[in-house]
């Protein structure tokens, strides 16, 4: 799957960004950005294209921007219980990393294929190893 070579440089120069200013204490707590790396970000803008978190698929998308990206890191973060800060810090890739399911977090209509996140998650991730599904229901009408 290629991924959008505008979304690349935007995310590798924020990346550029965060890590320059980067702060000791953020460092300790396990924030520290990811050094700018072009590998770094495909594999964070393909897991966000493939698990629903950018609205649009990531090949078509022309017009995409920073901002748009941002909000898919802070959403992916607030969805693993991690600081959203819309920064691609090292917790946030190694969630990325973690074993987990094929189903994408949010559906969107992009998603009616499920070989491409097939794919996807054998190739890029390690196997899920959990045989067991635990859930909860946290609102309910």
């Amino acid at each position: 799957m290629d991924v959008n070579k505008k979304a690349v440089e935007l995310l590798v120069g924020h990346m550029k960004k965060s890590h320059k200013a980067s702060t000791p204490a953020a460092e300790k707590r396990g924030l520290r950005p990811v050094e700018p790396d072009e590998h770094a970000a495909k594999v964070a803008l393909r897991y966000l294209d493939v698990f629903g978190y950018l609205s649009e698929s990531l090949a078509d998308w022309k017009d995409v921007n920073l901002g748009d990206i941002v909000d898919a890191v802070k959403q992916f973060q607030g969805m693993f219980g991690l600081k959203r800060n819309g920064v691609l810090c090292t917790k946030t890739l190694r969630a990325m990393q973690a074993p987990r399911c094929g189903c994408p977090d949010i559906v969107r209509e992009r998603h009616t294929c499920a070989k491409r996140i097939k794919s996807f998650v054998r190739a890029a991730l390690p196997r899920w190893r959990k045989t067991g599904v635990v859930y909860g229901i946290q609102n309910y009408v």
